[in-house]
């Protein structure tokens, strides 16, 4: 029965990872007298840095989250009565619950403060 679930839970991860791969994007071959030089960054080029890398993370939790709510649910489906077992895979739907619910509070407070992001005085409003 282990080996099922295991099959199942592998079979299931390929899928879904197979929809997450990009496709390849390949570059254009720049001349080297085309090449810019390096500026000083920007607000605007930072805030974009810092949401990319908050989208990143935001869906690999999401991604985790929803893998965790799926171990729970095929724990508590092949607990066979265990008690035990039917403690701990609610314990780990639970928690990937309230992940999930930790995740999309982080995500509107971060998309009500994206734009104090360009203008950090907009962040503390008695400081204008």
């Amino acid at each position: 029965m282990k080996k099922f679930i295991l099959i199942l839970l592998a079979l299931f991860t390929v899928m879904f990872c197979a929809v997450l791969v990009p496709n390849p994007i390949f570059a254009a071959e720049i001349a080297k007298e085309e090449v810019a030089p390096l500026a000083t960054p920007n607000i605007t080029e930072i805030q974009s840095i810092g949401t990319q890398i908050f989208n990143l993370i935001y869906n690999v939790s999401a991604v985790l989250t929803a893998v965790a709510i799926a171990i729970g649910g095929y724990m508590y489906i092949f607990s066979h009565g265990d008690q035990d077992a039917i403690k701990k895979a609610r314990q780990i739907v639970i928690s990937a619950i309230s992940g999930m619910v930790f995740l999309i509070i982080a995500k509107i407070i971060f998309q009500i403060n994206k734009d104090g992001f360009s203008d950090p005085s907009s962040l503390i409003p008695f400081f204008k």
